[in-house]
């Protein structure tokens, strides 16, 4: 269970060892470091770990127990954490201590950002929401085609295949999700939008090659910027 770290901006790099079999969840804010490691497998245990020094040192804060995993870690700041493993999990002490948040589990999260979790209620796939987990107040709900159930949030945007078409929409100050005319590709399915600083990223396929878009105008208009044969996982702007 290894995590490397840099203090060269990526040219170099050191090896931090962690007690467990593998990372599995890995995120920083200000400052702090936090890593999810797998501890056994019978029955499946994770140990939270909290890094002041950017994984220098390690301090075990928690241990967890979850025959589901650990996934969709999120700090907000050094105190405030979401995570889901059976269900869905709050912090307020830095992950020393976690709440389970029962009524999210009505919801499929798909995106956490700040307070707030976007995602689609299992009872009706057509449904698309956003919910603040620190006040557990609904912010708004919309209706979508059905196919956005399978969809990818990111920052605003919202993206699927729906009838064999790209379908991209942008969330509107009205708390409604407005498609976006100018993305209108075929596709088999979306593997991820990404969109941050006004760029967006959005890798989809088709007869089983990978093709990656750009928008830097916010959706309105779209490059298509290459088409491969393997799929990628994340991208990002710099």
């Amino acid at each position: 269970s290894c995590l490397w770290r840099t203090e060269d901006g990526g040219y170099h790099w050191k090896l931090t060892k962690l007690p467990g079999h593998r990372v599995k969840e890995l995120v920083g804010v200000d400052g702090f470091v936090y890593a999810v490691t797998e501890q056994s497998y019978n029955p499946r245990t994770y140990g939270f770990w909290e890094s002041h020094d950017l994984g220098l040192t390690w301090k075990l804060k928690t241990e967890l127990a979850s025959p589901y995993g650990v996934n969709d870690l999120y700090f907000r700041d050094t105190l405030h954490g979401f995570m889901r493993a059976d269900g869905y999990y709050l912090t307020t002490d830095g992950g020393k201590t976690w709440q389970e948040e029962r009524w999210l589990n009505r919801i499929s999260v798909r995106e956490i950002t700040d307070s707030l979790v976007y995602g689609v209620l299992h009872s009706d796939h057509k449904i698309v929401g956003c919910w603040n987990y620190v006040t557990r107040r609904e912010m708004f709900r919309t209706e979508m085609p059905y196919d956005a159930f399978r969809g990818h949030f990111s920052n605003g945007f919202l993206a699927f295949e729906h009838d064999k078409r790209l379908k991209v929409y942008r969330l509107g100050a009205d708390n409604r999700y407005h498609l976006l005319k100018g993305c209108n590709y075929k596709a088999d399915w979306v593997n991820y939008i990404r969109h941050e600083d006004g760029h967006i990223y959005l890798h989809y396929n088709l007869n089983l090659d990978n093709k990656l878009l750009y928008s830097g105008d916010g959706g309105k208009t779209w490059q298509r910027r290459r088409t491969w044969s393997s799929i990628i996982d994340y991208c990002t702007y710099y």
